[in-house]
């Protein structure tokens, strides 16, 4: 795993190319990645007042994913449909249109909402809702930021800072979802923006009380 040295779109908060977060001895939440050779030579300039959302378009704009076929889509469906806490009848897939259409849906709402670019940017991206049933989130839904470094997270009892830091921006980063774990990789989930949020209701037929996600992930290399 590399450091802050070692790439100058660190950290992107994606996951693209191997990174992960994890809990260091002290219990903050980390982000590490693996070394991307096109990231560490780019001529790209940053300074830690670079918005997260800066850097992690720029990562893609320069790995340039491709989009591939997907074949275990309906397996993906049917073990969502079967997972506690998703509604069966709003799990749906969709097209590289309503993709394109999503993203810039989601960049109006003016904050750093990577797990949803995250989401859109993988092989195959599936929305869905789900209710209370669903099992907590492997790790936290937002961190707290300043200058590019992790400072904290949201809980449950509110912010919680790692060292005393009071001013810090919100990152939504992505969310694992070990559910589908065998049908693909680089799996990310995350909670749209409000604006995202309604156009996926007008799509799906979603309880006043259940809420929105996105799921994307690769197929298997």
């Amino acid at each position: 795993m590399n450091t802050k040295k070692g790439c100058l779109l660190f950290p992107c908060f994606d996951t693209l190319t191997g990174a992960i977060f994890e809990r260091n001895a002290r219990g903050h939440v980390t982000f590490a990645c693996r070394e991307c050779q096109r990231s560490c030579n780019s001529e790209s300039k940053t300074s830690p007042e670079t918005p997260v959302e800066t850097l992690y378009f720029q990562k893609i704009s320069l790995l340039k994913p491709e989009f591939n076929a997907f074949s275990d889509g309906v397996k993906v469906i049917d073990c969502l449909k079967n997972t506690d806490g998703i509604c069966k009848q709003s799990v749906v897939i969709l097209s590289q249109e309503e993709k394109k259409e999503a993203m810039e849906i989601e960049k109006q709402d003016n904050y750093e909402n990577i797990g949803i670019y995250s989401s859109l940017t993988r092989d195959i991206t599936i929305a869905c809702a789900h209710d209370s049933l669903l099992r907590p989130p492997p790790m936290p839904v937002v961190l707290l930021v300043k200058d590019r470094e992790i400072v904290g997270e949201m809980t449950c009892d509110g912010r919680k800072f790692y060292e005393g830091v009071s001013e810090c921006a919100c990152v939504f980063p992505p969310i694992d979802f070990p559910e589908i774990d065998r049908f693909g990789e680089n799996i990310v989930s995350a909670s749209p923006g409000i604006m995202l949020d309604k156009w996926l209701r007008e799509k799906m037929k979603i309880r006043p009380t259940d809420a929105t996600l996105l799921i994307g992930l690769n197929r298997m290399r």
